[in-house]
């Protein structure tokens, strides 16, 4: 069952991405990230969980070299989702706007 703003537990992320449940606690450990207090992942974890996936399961990297090109993916997913949170949140005072502008157009005519 996925949460608010996104988030998915670890059996929703092992089934979207067809991997074990074991596998992404490992990769907890190995990556050092882990879910939210409630056992879910958010949006930008589900990003990293299938970065390191994809070097590893698809690019066949070893975990040593996955760990190292992590770093820099691990960098870009963050700034990817600081920008998109902004944009989001930008989007949501322009739609306020556009309400106000819209009531305020009604209540002249």
């Amino acid at each position: 069952m996925q949460t608010e703003n996104g988030q998915k537990t670890v059996q929703e992320v092992a089934e979207m991405l067809g991997i074990s449940r074991s596998l992404i606690r490992f990769w907890e450990e190995e990556f050092t990230f882990s879910p939210r207090e409630n056992g879910s992942f958010s949006r930008l974890e589900i990003d990293q969980i299938k970065a390191i996936n994809t070097m590893i399961k698809e690019r066949e990297m070893s975990l040593e070299d996955a760990k190292i090109a992590f770093l820099t993916e691990k960098e870009r997913l963050e700034s990817k989702h600081k920008t998109l949170d902004k944009l989001i949140e930008i989007r949501q005072k322009l739609l306020g706007l556009k309400e106000k502008l819209s009531n305020k157009n009604e209540t002249t005519v």
